[in-house]
């Protein structure tokens, strides 16, 4: 299965423009089989994502829920941003990483460094510090040393490597991604996917031609 794991729409992100309506319907376009709808600090409810489907008829396109939290240092600066499945809190105070990744797992949830390397915020070489469940090794915001450095450090922790397009308008959308060997139906399934690093990060035009065949 292929699944665009980050994409920020504006209902929820105040620094996205892209509309929930539009990214189901790029995403069926693209014949991506599934989205992870990835506001900053914020859910959406189940009953939400079944209303935005009915709307746009995106039966057929698997669409699962998380949300992207930032880490913070005890001077107030960024310490870098996580994707978290599986949590459904909200978190409205500045906590540092170690904090947010304690507070996911014992809530059952896994945790996946955001951008690593990209610039002010991405945790960086203090990744190899943290318990976490995988690594962002594709996204936009990563030079090409930036995925060297993000899949050396997957290798050495020995954890799952995703990818994900980290849209904030409709055009980013599907152009990085994450091939899980198993199906995924629910959010249940993608966690423990992720657990025992049943997936790999590829990009969109390498699987383009197997889309549209």
């Amino acid at each position: 299965m292929i699944i665009d794991l980050h994409i920020h729409t504006n209902r929820y992100s105040m620094c996205s423009i892209l509309d929930p309506t539009n990214m189901l319907k790029r995403a069926q376009k693209l014949k991506l089989d599934g989205i992870v709808i990835m506001e900053h600090n914020h859910i959406w409810g189940k009953e939400e994502i079944e209303e935005l489907k009915r709307e746009v008829g995106g039966h057929g396109l698997i669409v699962l829920r998380g949300q992207e939290i930032r880490g913070y240092r005890r001077d107030g600066s960024a310490e870098g941003d996580f994707l978290a499945f599986g949590f459904y809190e909200t978190i409205d105070k500045e906590l540092s990483s170690t904090e947010i990744i304690h507070i996911v797992h014992d809530n059952g949830g896994i945790i996946i460094a955001a951008h690593p390397y990209r610039d002010i915020l991405g945790i960086g070489d203090h990744i190899y510090d943290l318990d976490i469940d995988g690594i962002e090794v594709l996204n936009p915001n990563h030079r090409p040393s930036d995925i060297e450095n993000a899949e050396r450090a997957r290798k050495i922790m020995d954890i799952a490597g995703t990818g994900g397009s980290d849209a904030h308008n409709l055009l980013p959308i599907g152009y990085y991604l994450t091939s899980f060997e198993r199906d995924i139906e629910r959010e249940e399934d993608l966690i423990k996917e992720i657990r025992e690093k049943r997936c790999s990060p590829i990009r969109y035009e390498d699987i383009k031609e197997y889309a549209f065949s």
